[in-house]
C-alpha cells in the first residue's frame, strides 16, 4: 500500500515515519523543494531534509498570513 501525506507543515515527519509521497497545491509552484526533501530522505541526509521543511513552514505563515490565494496568485504571476 502507497500512501501520501498532504499535511506540508508536517511534510517530513510524514515521509520519515513511512509516507511515499505527497498531495497539496503548494507542490505545483515549488515542486523542487519538496523533490530535494525526498531526495535528502532517501541519501539518509535528514539535517538538509529539515533544511527543506523550515523553508515549506515559513513559506506557509505567509500564505496563513496574507492568505493562500493570494500568496499562489502572486508566485504565478512573478513565476516562483
Amino acid at each position: 500500500m502507497l500512501l501520501t501525506y498532504s499535511f506540508l507543515q508536517q511534510l517530513l515527519a510524514g515521509l520519515v515515519t513511512g509516507a511515499h509521497g505527497a498531495v497539496g497545491s503548494t507542490h505545483n509552484f515549488m515542486p523542487l523543494v519538496f523533490e530535494r526533501m525526498m531526495e535528502n530522505i532517501k541519501k539518509g541526509e535528514l539535517q538538509k531534509a529539515r533544511q527543506e521543511q523550515m523553508y515549506v513552514q515559513k513559506l506557509c505563515r505567509v500564505m496563513y498570513r496574507y492568505g493562500k490565494a493570494t500568496v499562489e496568485t502572486c508566485i504565478y504571476t512573478i513565476g516562483w
